[in-house]
């Protein structure tokens, strides 16, 4: 009995009510279902919940502008490292830039998918490993920042950083920031 009802429920979340019926020709139901089972993936999915997203993007890919996409924020990634109390830690950082960034849940979706599908080697061979997402700009960009590099700290972290995603062991951390302000979490 357990088993069949666990397998349902997994089956529930992979086909859920509203894909039984028509497709997926709705994505703000689609996304709504998928937010309100959050825990439910959580406990039964782990670390694969994202690929639930996944699938609603390959789905409905044309509901995403066709020019957004990530690119690497190659002139601003770094590693190093340094050694505390005979320990020696090491910090790795990649930098991304969303083309065509709108702020709204598909695209954070989106973000959230390509993380999960971009972590790095290994994060937890990292003491801290973080990937922080920028919106492309006039500024903020490759060739922009290489020429003026301070510009990163005048400019893009104040009005172009959108995400951050820190690695720490098994523990992640995301952040929201809009205008140089963190706003989730709050």
């Amino acid at each position: 009995m357990g088993l069949q009802a666990g397998g349902y429920a997994l089956w529930y979340i992979m086909y859920p009510p509203i894909l039984q019926h028509g497709g997926l020709c709705n994505i703000k139901e689609i996304i709504n279902h998928l937010l309100q089972k959050f825990m439910l993936l959580k406990k039964l999915l782990g670390s694969y919940k994202l690929l639930i997203v996944s699938i609603v993007f390959i789905g409905c890919n044309d509901t995403l502008n066709k020019n957004v996409f990530i690119e690497s924020f190659y002139v601003v990634n770094y590693i190093y490292s340094s050694e505390d109390r005979g320990k020696m830690l090491t910090f790795k950082g990649d930098r991304f830039i969303i083309h065509e960034f709108k702020r709204n849940k598909l695209m954070k979706a989106y973000v959230d998918s390509f993380v999960a599908n971009n972590k790095g080697i290994n994060p937890r061979s990292y003491s801290q490993y973080s990937m922080i997402f920028y919106k492309y700009s006039s500024i903020t960009n490759n060739e922009h920042i290489k020429n003026n590099p301070r510009d990163l700290d005048r400019y893009s972290q104040e009005n172009d950083m959108v995400y951050g995603y820190f690695f720490n062991g098994d523990t992640l951390h995301i952040q929201e920031y809009k205008n140089g302000k963190l706003i989730d979490p709050e």
